[in-house]
């Protein structure tokens, strides 16, 4: 029976099909409470099987998201459904880091998806927006850039994210700060955009809310850290936040966490671990505008300086409430903050800082007081905090304390030379009471008793920079000597001193870190200073020691064999022939002992250690710390920089010929030159000497010469003297004999120039008689012409009547058509108008032609006249030209040709007046012309008058023959002909 039923029922439905089902019923689906229903049966598969959920149904989730966004329950489970895909089980057997890429390629694939999750951040529902953030952030951590892409695409996309930051509900917040952190790391626009979005305002606001960094917990931390993403690498943003009082804010966070709370029991040590992080944080906010080399750089100094950041900083370093970490990174932020920047440098030495215990009381007045603290300046501070045996477990503290010391005197040469100066003074003294730079290198690490290694390498270290690439700081250093000469002790060196340290603890088998020290500041010290080089070739040993311990040394110390190899190669390339040993000695010590193989094979393994290739990306931290035992900081920066920038040179130091020296300028001064140049230079001053002696003899030769020379020069003088008196005598008798002749060409002179002066004076007569004639012709010419023009004004005169009896007539006609005269009356005056129309124009033309007539005459006259003017100026001329020629003769005779020339002008100006009275004849003739243009353009205006009165009759109705206006054509194309004759 059972067997039976089992056969007749249905097969089972597998995870598949149903997802199927489900997946077909929610696209298919139009009642709002079955989608829901399928929504939730997805949902229930979605964390075991997310691959056949999101393959069948994805889609319809993602149109579910923009479709029922109105219902908020059918919303909280589709974003519950979608959150479930992108976080399966991971017992799942679909289980996948593909699928999250999927859905994060639906989401981003269309513009429409983002900014509907986007809308749903803006409702209120605590549900929607959360798992809406959630949604942004799964799909942002697997497609980034694409997310953002959208996010900046869609409609106040930024803009609705930074709202939710003001959100009172703690999740919501909190997911929001996590999706900026994540959008905001890269991507610079999107930076920008949060920044203008009040983001600084909300932020500072929300570390404030969670308690700031004392009490603040990871909300602070995010907080923090979308701060830093904002702000790294972003000058615009850190402008905006400089100018908007965020440092101030800053200084103010950092000051808050300074202050001790006086409370019974301690805190508990997970507050005091995020204490410790958010300061941290906040020190590596601060540390962001302050990046090496940065335009913005020493502004952003200033600023922090002014806000009180750098006292804040350097209270927390020196406080013993805070962690290695957190003192380290102050210490950092404060040799950041005056790095470079000579003013803060200069003032940083002048702060002081409590050095001990902190333990606070506060007084009845709030002042508070320090007990078991004493007040130190900052510097000294540093320098006890750096060099004093310490544990490994402040090697941190006492790394970024040396770093802040570095920048203190870095690029200041002033602050330098007065660091090493104090240095030599202490040491010298032996009364400093904190640790001496020099007294810790000079004084063998054995007898100070502790097993230290970094305390030497920290001074070396230091030293290192006080002297590197500065030969003024290397000379003063040079100075410091150890034994007294008066007592009989030998004198030794203050490099000699350390390289037999160094040899002594290489015998010894000391640390290698203090042994590395002492190389890296004898490398730098004795580069490109030949002085240097030669006192540490004053003790000849150190050179052979160097050597056996290159040779001996085993193959596992490749950083103590390289280190010894390269100062050795630094020798040898800065020596010089008269170095203590020379330096051809050099070059066959080191080819015999070491070989040219050996010597490239020591410093090339050297730059191939990881220790030195990989020095920039290696943690210079005790985090290197490795079974217990001492961190693998073997080296400083700027010495591996300079191993690195050098290696190519150093290694070729060797095959350089000892005869060619190297030459560097120190100080102006240039040391090291090619001995074979030398030579060369004092062959040709010996050559120039013999040369100057050869020139001496042959001067004393000249000037013997020169003497004899002088004696007959003077006898010469003598006798020229004697002959220069007789020539004068002979002149004087020729010059008598000059002055007879030429007082007899005077009188010759003056009779030819009388002669002269009678004969221009008739010249002059006849030319005068000649000009009276030729006016006498032309007044008469010009009489003539006067009446001829009077008989032409008569004769206008009468034309200008009979035009003004025409016009009489005319108006009367006009008067009689306005008395709507008869058409045989307007015939009859028409004739007789046409008539005297006629019998004027003859009379004009007659007028006309006796004006032309008269205009020639007068014309003519006027060429005569000219003719005859011509005539006379050119008779004139000539004579003007004869009495050039007299003049140039005689030149007292000039007061009378001026007088001749005068009256010449006179007789001219009698002939312009006569030209001016015929252009005066010629006016009045153009102005008998104009008179006659009057009269035709009266008869035109008369013509005109008729057309108009022939028009009027027409709109009267009366008739006008067609030949009547042809003869008016006719009439006035012959008078148009006729102006045109008279143009």
């Amino acid at each position: 029976m059972f067997r039976i039923l089992e056969s007749q029922a249905p097969a089972k439905q597998t995870a598949t099909d149903t997802i199927n089902v489900l997946s077909g019923r929610l696209q298919s689906a139009t009642l709002l409470e079955d989608r829901r229903a399928a929504i939730q049966g997805l949902r229930s598969f979605a964390k075991i099987y997310p691959a056949s959920v999101a393959s069948g149904a994805l889609r319809g989730l993602i149109s579910s998201l923009q479709n029922d966004r109105e219902d908020v329950d059918t919303i909280k489970v589709v974003l519950e459904t979608l959150l479930m895909l992108f976080s399966p089980d991971e017992a799942s057997p679909e289980a996948s880091d593909e699928i999250a890429l999927w859905l994060a390629d639906e989401f981003t694939q269309r513009q429409d998806n983002i900014t509907a999750l986007l809308d749903l951040i803006e409702t209120r529902d605590f549900y929607s927006r959360l798992y809406s953030l959630q949604l942004i952030s799964h799909t942002c951590a697997a497609r980034p850039e694409r997310t953002q892409e959208c996010i900046l695409t869609a409609p106040l996309g930024i803009t609705r994210l930074v709202s939710v930051l003001s959100d009172s509900r703690e999740p919501i917040r909190n997911e929001a700060l996590l999706l900026l952190i994540a959008l905001t790391p890269t991507s610079e626009e999107l930076q920008k955009l949060v920044a203008f979005e009040n983001a600084f305002d909300l932020i500072f606001s929300l570390i404030e809310a969670e308690g700031s960094l004392t009490h603040g917990s990871d909300a602070v931390v995010d907080c923090l850290t979308l701060l830093a993403n904002l702000l790294r690498l972003n000058i615009s943003n850190q402008s905006y936040f400089r100018e908007t009082g965020g440092i101030k804010r800053l200084a103010k966070l950092l000051a808050d966490s300074n202050q001790e709370e006086e409370t019974d029991q301690p805190p508990p040590s997970w507050m005091l671990a995020h204490r410790d992080k958010n300061i941290w944080g906040l020190l590596a906010i601060v540390q962001l505008f302050l990046v090496r080399g940065g335009l913005s750089t020493p502004i952003n100094q200033t600023a922090f300086w002014q806000s009180g950041v750098l006292k804040q900083a350097l209270r927390t370093a020196f406080s013993q409430r805070f962690t290695v970490n957190v003192i380290s990174k102050a210490l950092e932020t404060c040799a950041d903050l005056i790095r470079g920047n000579s003013p803060l440098q200069e003032k940083f030495g002048d702060i002081e800082v409590f050095w001990g215990s902190d333990h606070h009381e506060h007084a009845v007045n709030g002042d508070a007081k320090v007990h078991g603290a004493q007040r130190i300046n900052v510097i000294e501070a540093l320098l006890k905090l750096t060099l004093e045996s310490a544990p490994i477990q402040l090697l941190d503290a006492r790394l970024s304390a040396c770093e802040c010391m570095k920048a203190f005197f870095a690029n200041h040469p002033g602050i330098r030379e007065h660091v090493l100066r104090r240095a030599i003074s202490g040491h010298l003294s032996g009364e400093d009471q904190i640790p001496n730079i020099l007294s810790v290198l000079l004084v063998s690490p054995d007898s100070r008793g502790n097993a230290d290694p970094y305390q030497t390498w920290l001074a070396a270290v230091l030293m290192f920079h006080l002297v590197f690439e500065d030969p003024a700081a290397k000379s003063i250093a040079m100075q410091v000597t150890e034994g007294d000469a008066e007592s009989g002790e030998e004198v030794v060196t203050c490099v000699q001193t350390i390289v037999g340290n160094l040899i002594t603890g290489m015998q010894r088998g000391d640390d290698e870190r203090i042994l590395i020290g002492y190389l890296m500041l004898l490398c730098g010290w004795v580069f490109e200073d030949p002085d240097v080089v030669n006192d540490l070739l004053g003790e000849g040993s150190s050179i052979q020691s160097l050597l056996q311990e290159v040779k001996h040394r085993s193959a596992s110390k490749v950083l103590m064999s390289g280190l010894s190899t390269l100062l050795l190669g630094i020798i040898y390339e800065f020596s010089t022939k008269d170095s203590p040993i020379p330096r051809g000695t050099l070059h066959k010590l080191l080819m015999e002992q070491l070989g040219r193989d050996m010597f490239i094979d020591k410093i090339t393994k050297l730059r191939e250690s990881p220790l030195v290739r990989d020095f920039e990306v290696t943690p210079q931290t005790t985090a290197a710390q490795v079974d217990g035992g001492l961190p693998e900081i073997f080296f400083d920066k700027t010495f591996i920089d300079f191993l690195k920038d050098n290696f190519g040179r150093l290694t070729r130091a060797i095959d350089r010929e000892p005869d060619l020296e190297i030459s560097v300028i120190t100080n102006g001064v240039e040391k090291g030159v090619s001995r074979e140049l030398v030579d060369a230079l004092r062959g040709e001053i010996e050559e120039k000497n013999q040369l100057v002696h050869r020139l001496e003899s042959d001067f004393l030769h000249l000037k013997r010469q020169f003497d004899q020379e002088q004696v007959e020069h003077k006898k010469t003088k003598d006798t020229s003297a004697m002959e220069l008196s007789k020539i004068q005598q002979t002149s004087q008798g020729l010059q008598r004999n000059h002055q007879l002749e030429f007082s007899k060409l005077e009188e010759q002179h003056k009779t030819v120039k009388n002669e002269l002066l009678k004969q221009h004076g008739e010249q002059l007569r006849a030319i005068d008689k000649q000009l009276k004639q030729a006016s006498a012709d032309y007044e008469r010419k010009t009489s003539r012409a006067a009446k001829t023009h009077e008989q032409h004004a008569s004769e206008v005169a009468t034309l200008k009547g009979a035009v003004y009896e025409l016009e009489t007539q005319l108006r009367s006609a006009q008067e009689k058509h306005e008395e709507q005269v008869t058409r045989q009356e307007l015939e009859a005056a028409r004739e007789g108008f046409l008539a005297e129309k006629t019998a004027l124009e003859k009379r004009a033309d007659q007028a006309d032609a006796q004006a032309k007539s008269a205009t020639q005459e007068k014309e003519l006259q006027v060429h005569e006249a000219r003719s005859e003017l011509e005539k006379t100026k050119s008779a004139t001329s000539e004579k003007d030209e004869a009495l050039k020629a007299l003049q140039d003769e005689v030149e007292k005779l000039k007061l009378e040709a001026k007088k001749n020339d005068e009256a010449t002008r006179s007789a001219l100006a009698d002939l312009e007046k006569a030209k001016a009275e015929a252009a005066e004849k010629e006016e009045a003739r153009k102005a008998a012309q104009s008179e006659l243009e009057d009269l035709l353009i009266v008869f035109g205006d008369l013509e005109a008058k008729r057309n108009q009165d022939k028009e009027r009759l027409k709109e009267l109705g009366e008739e006008v023959s067609e030949a009547e206006d042809e003869d008016d054509d006719d009439e006035e194309e012959e008078e148009e002909d006729d102006d045109d004759d008279e143009e």
